[in-house]
């Protein structure tokens, strides 16, 4: 199975909600208009609050899946018939998240993940961090969702590949300073585990934070097929499945892996 998919790098307005999903929507009309098999489309880390704006975190936070500015999205799903991945700020009781809505062609929530390793500093005060790694079995594929930070440590990635993803979305809110590092580690990724990445992140500055852009997608053997430079724009691609399973018979490092060696990774 071959599908076509697109990130949109954008700009995000800080607090701004409802600019923001007006925005989006207007995106997905215009890659829908243009390329009409487009099946998944993805936004950045917090793309509907904008990143870098942590005092208003719990008042931007919504309900999942009936928070305002998700029905809007999902409204918008239902209408373009395509799978859309976007980041939201996540109220559960008194808890608040960093989270990845994932909702279906059809408008339908698939789920929400929460990030798992928050940055040092605003979001460890802002967010609680969330602890699983599911991998969600969709008509596009077996995906899973690691929200920027998260890329950073292999055994999440790995994870996610012991529990059937083919392809690894990533929202991010990555800034100047660490392209080269973060495109490797997004390569690592997908070459460790045979699977595809799809990055998505920012375009211009917040606050303090100026963001590199590069929105990638790179194929199972590493390679990226697929990368923005800094400026808004919406990268375009194809994910095939057939891929996934050439790379890893090729690379047979999932099923040849010495679990019984690894102990000392988890104290």
């Amino acid at each position: 199975m071959r599908i076509e998919v697109a990130a949109v790098q954008m700009q995000c307005r800080l607090g701004e909600k409802r600019r923001n999903c007006e925005r989006m929507i207007q995106e997905i009309g215009r890659i829908k208009k243009c390329r009409p098999d487009t099946a998944l489309i993805v936004f950045p880390e917090c793309a509907v609050t904008g990143y870098e704006c942590p005092e208003a975190y719990p008042s931007l936070a919504e309900r999942w899946p009936d928070g305002k500015s998700i029905k809007m999205l999902a409204q918008a799903a239902q209408q373009y018939r395509v799978h859309l991945i976007f980041g939201f700020v996540e109220k559960d009781g008194e808890f608040v998240y960093n989270s990845a809505a994932f909702i279906d062609d059809e408008g339908k929530p698939i789920a929400r993940y929460r990030k798992t390793h928050l940055v040092e500093g605003m979001e460890t005060v802002s967010f609680v961090a969330g602890t699983e790694f599911p991998v969600y079995e969709t008509k596009i594929g077996r995906i899973g969702i690691m929200i920027c930070w998260d890329a950073a440590f292999p055994e999440a990635a790995r994870l996610l590949a012991l529990h059937g993803a083919e392809l690894i979305v990533v929202p991010e809110a990555v800034e100047c300073g660490i392209e080269h590092p973060w495109q490797l580690a997004l390569a690592a990724r997908a070459f460790d585990n045979g699977v595809y990445v799809l990055s998505c992140n920012h375009a211009g500055k917040d606050r303090e934070l100026e963001y590199f852009g590069m929105s990638s997608l790179f194929s199972p053997m590493g390679a990226a097929e697929a990368v923005l430079g800094k400026d808004e724009a919406t990268l375009c691609g194809t994910v095939d499945y057939d891929a996934v399973r050439e790379a890893r018979e090729y690379f047979y490092m999932l099923r040849t892996r010495r679990p019984e060696l690894y102990r000392d990774l988890c104290w």
